[in-house]
């Protein structure tokens, strides 16, 4: 269930009209060999205590770009960068279930997930 919280505006589009027009050209445009994505995943692999600044300011620069982190101080971004995990998930696997303990916080940095309610 997805429960909107404050008065939400948002923009649609139909998961038909999406496959059709966007989905095939979105994936194949954002590419998982990307340079940044690497580095990303490569610091993001390391053991938290064993993070270097470079990696801590590779985690930096994708952590403040993203909307919900941006009005935080650099400070405590830089604080979530040393303990932040990764996690790479295969099309069609399921990242979490309805009914799941929600113990983890995901920021998506590529790809595209689907919300699926089961009835």
């Amino acid at each position: 269930t997805i429960a909107c919280y404050a008065d939400t505006t948002c923009l649609v589009l139909t998961k038909a009209d999406y496959n059709k027009v966007l989905k095939k050209t979105h994936v194949q445009q954002m590419g998982s060999d990307a340079p940044w994505l690497q580095k990303l995943e490569a610091s993001c692999l390391k053991k938290k205590d064993k993070r270097t600044e470079i990696d801590i300011d590779n985690l930096h620069v994708t952590l403040k770009s993203v909307k919900f982190f941006k009005q935080m101080k650099s400070e405590l971004q830089i604080a979530l960068c040393k303990c932040i995990g990764y996690l790479r998930q295969k099309t069609g696997s399921v990242v979490f279930r309805k009914g799941s303990v929600g113990d983890l916080f995901y920021i998506i940095v590529l790809g595209v997930v689907e919300v699926v309610i089961p009835d």
